[in-house]
């Protein structure tokens, strides 16, 4: 079983790098079955057999879990605030009153994000169900810090400071359907790491050049792309693909990553 990279893998926000597939959606591309080979069927299968297809874990509404647990606690929190309405004491209407607020505002913001996920994952299903929605098996290479962000004020040595590190890494993916091999940057990602930026768990390279040197070699994902020219195909792909590491561990054992 070959080492699975599980950082960028998800999100709540359905990931469309340069909203490619929304607007191929939009522009009704996506209507009609794709002309061009499709992928391994193994892997396709392997994919199905193991989650939902072309995310894992849609909820409710399509609604992804962070979401309906925001959708509970709102809920939660706006009968609380009635209850307290109703009791009918000037402390407790003050405090409802704010609580009542606050549910229907967190409400609010899930059911604006709910919409927008629930849009993407429409156009998504779309795509995968007439085969222009790929999925490959990617070798991600060595990472490096993005960006930092520090809280609190330093001493001398530099201690009572949190850093945290955010990073991105470069991907080699490996399609089924015959075409080339071809590069991806991730989103930038969170990862544990020391004071100096050193991740715990992940493995860095001196220099670009050494990105796929196995030395520094991070593991295999997947990769999510559409199917087309090389530009479509680069241009859309992503390792955020909110499958599964047991879909993403069948899809790689399928390929024939060992």
């Amino acid at each position: 079983m070959p080492r699975i990279f599980t950082h960028a893998r998800s999100a709540t926000v359905i990931a469309d790098p340069g909203d490619l597939i929304s607007t191929e959606y939009a522009a009704g591309r996506f209507n009609t079955p794709c002309p061009l080979p499709p992928d391994d069927v193994a892997v396709t299968e392997a994919l199905r057999d193991t989650g939902t297809m072309p995310v894992a874990g849609a909820r409710l509404f399509g609604l992804a879990t962070a979401q309906l647990v925001l959708v509970v606690s709102a809920c939660a929190v706006a009968v609380v605030g009635l209850l307290l309405l109703g009791a009918g004491s000037v402390s407790g209407t003050g405090v409802g009153s704010v609580l009542l607020v606050l549910g229907a505002g967190i409400l609010v913001f899930t059911v604006v994000s709910a919409r927008s996920r629930r849009k993407r994952l429409v156009a998504l299903a779309t795509a995968w169900q007439n085969g222009w929605l790929r999925f490959a098996p990617a070798r991600v290479g060595a990472v490096w810090v993005d960006r930092r962000v520090t809280h609190g004020r330093a001493n001398s040595q530099g201690a009572n400071q949190d850093n945290r590190y955010w990073f991105r890494a470069v991907a080699e993916v490996h399609p089924t359907d015959g075409t080339p091999t071809f590069t991806v940057v991730t989103d930038p990602f969170q990862a544990l790491a020391n004071r100096d930026g050193i991740p715990h768990d992940l493995v860095s390279a001196p220099n670009p050049v050494d990105a796929f040197e196995p030395e520094y070699t991070n593991g295999w994902t997947v990769v999510r792309y559409v199917a087309g020219s090389k530009e479509t195909m680069a241009g859309s792909a992503t390792v955020t693909t909110n499958l599964s590491l047991t879909q993403i561990g069948a899809a790689l054992r399928a390929a024939g990553v060992r």
